[in-house]
């Protein structure tokens, strides 16, 4: 991944050097990576002894994507970072990505006679991710049609996604979006969202921007998992914008919810090249690699992303 991340910088320092500087372009380049760490621990205290297990991850991701505008896009209007959605632009975009995860796990038993072995050992995994969309606006009467399909060789799945929605006020859009997973292990499951994404004038400098989504996805078994997402953002200028965002997630299987929490912001250097950041926090309710109804355990789970991804638009 290394020598990947190399190519694809000098390609768009190369890229940079050479681009005009103007507000109108057909073609857009995103090259994005995201570090995940996780470290877990949990104690589980017993009349005869204590079970001490400990995992600890670290994932990179490395994705590039390119997207043709059909029309072309001008951000004369709106803020630089949602000039697609405040000109009401149609889409096509074509993405890969490499993955490279190293998962470590130890666990002591200290337990006479207990049928749960001590271990400790790493794996380590490599993925692909292949990945396009499309987006259909009417820009007159405000209806789009949306799409979309995911490939990943490790987990061996096919996800699908269309979708459809208005703009109900000029800068305002509800969507609905249903999708299916196919893998090979024969588990069914599909999943419905509702997507909300508005853009409003706070002042008579500053935008903001608010976008909220539910999503529920179903498996085989009766197994049910929703997620809602909040996000709000601001632009001081149109070249900046920041903002937060907050996730929560319910799962029946197994019972309990996470949260996460997120900071990110996006800063357009020239009117064709933006640099982007994040950094997300998720607090997870996760139990290790063994739990013991009704004995007491002691957890603490930490686990944050850093991601940054950098811009390129062309005419």
């Amino acid at each position: 991944m290394t020598y990947t991340i190399r190519v694809l910088v000098a390609l768009m320092m190369t890229a940079t050097a050479t681009l005009a500087f103007a507000d109108d372009y057909d073609f857009e380049l995103n090259v994005s990576f995201d570090n995940t760490t996780l470290d877990f621990s949990q104690t589980i205290t017993t009349d005869d002894g204590v079970i001490f297990n400990t995992n600890d991850s670290d994932t990179d991701v490395l994705s590039v994507s390119g997207t043709w505008y059909f029309s072309g896009l001008s951000d004369t209007y709106g803020p630089r970072s949602r000039a697609a959605f405040a000109n009401r632009a149609s889409s096509v975009s074509l993405g890969y990505t490499e993955l490279e995860q190293e998962f470590r796990a130890v666990l002591e038993n200290s337990i006479p006679g207990s049928s749960i072995p001590s271990f400790a050992g790493v794996n380590r995994q490599d993925d692909e991710i292949y990945a396009g969309e499309f987006r259909y606006v009417l820009p007159t009467s405000g209806w789009f049609v949306t799409g979309g399909f995911q490939t990943s060789s490790l987990l061996d799945e096919n996800r699908w996604e269309v979708g459809v929605g208005k703009y109900l006020f000029t800068n305002t859009a509800l969507s609905l979006v249903a999708g299916k997973v196919e893998t090979d292990d024969g588990i069914p499951q599909s999943n419905a969202e509702v997507r909300l994404e508005h853009l409003g004038q706070l002042s008579e400098d500053w935008l903001y921007g608010v976008d909220v989504s539910f999503r529920r996805d179903d498996y085989k078994g009766g197994f049910v998992t929703d997620r809602w997402r909040a996000a709000l953002s601001l632009f001081p200028t149109k070249d900046f914008e920041f903002g937060v965002a907050a996730e929560d997630y319910d799962s029946n299987f197994p019972s309990g919810t996470d949260q996460s929490y997120e900071g990110f912001a996006t800063w357009y250097v020239t009117d064709k090249v933006g640099l982007s950041a994040s950094y997300k926090i998720d607090d997870l309710n996760w139990f290790g690699n063994v739990s013991l109804g009704g004995v007491p355990a002691v957890r603490d789970t930490e686990q944050d992303t850093v991601g940054v991804t950098a811009t390129i638009r062309f005419d």
